[in-house]
């Protein structure tokens, strides 16, 4: 995998586009929001810029087979004018309606895994976006970036944390390594699964 540490404007359109069109295939809480495609290319542009400034964003390659952002807790860097920027952006996509919609879902589900760990102390990697574009899928592509990050998990004895909102990807997920946690009611039928991987050995 390649690190991300910049993206023109036109990568990220290019880049949002097909990671929407994705999303938008799948069964996730993104085409129960009922927005046009072209609102939830606008909010993961605003994601992918957030994950890029955080250094958070890796792909497999130039030629975009796949996108992941994960980062380690111990060492998370959130900018805070990176951050502003993120939500009006967020804002601004999605509508306000969109938003407040989309907010609610997610504040209905309750607290993430995440905050679990956090509230204990417990470090952890975290996965926050892993999507691989549909020409591309079906080719080995989520595996490959997802063996990498077990990897380093390994490596540092920390457990790999992972969300999702798709039962077709949790159920790939599962097949990769992942099992559940717990399953999150996110309300409108859908369901946030909490995916865990523990590290091979601990340090």
């Amino acid at each position: 995998m390649i690190h991300v540490t910049s993206m023109t404007e036109e990568q990220l359109d290019h880049a949002s586009q097909l990671i929407a069109e994705a999303f938008l295939a799948e069964d996730g809480i993104f085409p129960a929001l009922g927005l046009p495609e072209e609102r939830i290319a606008k909010y993961l542009k605003a994601l992918l810029r957030f994950t890029v400034k955080c250094g958070e964003l890796y792909m497999v390659s130039e030629q975009g087979e796949g996108y992941i952002a994960y980062a380690d807790s111990r060492y998370e860097k959130a900018p805070f004018i990176a951050t502003a920027r993120m939500m009006w952006e967020a804002i601004d996509a999605l509508g306000w309606d969109g938003f407040m919609k989309y907010s609610s879902m997610l504040s209905q589900a309750g607290p993430s895994q995440e905050q679990a760990f956090r509230t204990r102390f417990q470090p952890f990697i975290a996965v926050s976006m892993l999507v691989i574009p549909l020409p591309y899928q079906h080719q080995g592509y989520m595996r490959q970036m997802l063996e990498e990050v077990f990897a380093k998990a390994d490596a540092e004895g920390l457990p790999v944390l992972l969300e999702t909102d798709s039962e077709h990807k949790m159920e790939r997920y599962r097949h990769l390594g992942l099992e559940i946690a717990s399953v999150r009611e996110a309300g409108k039928g859908r369901d946030y699964y909490n995916m865990i991987r523990y590290p091979k050995h601990r340090v």
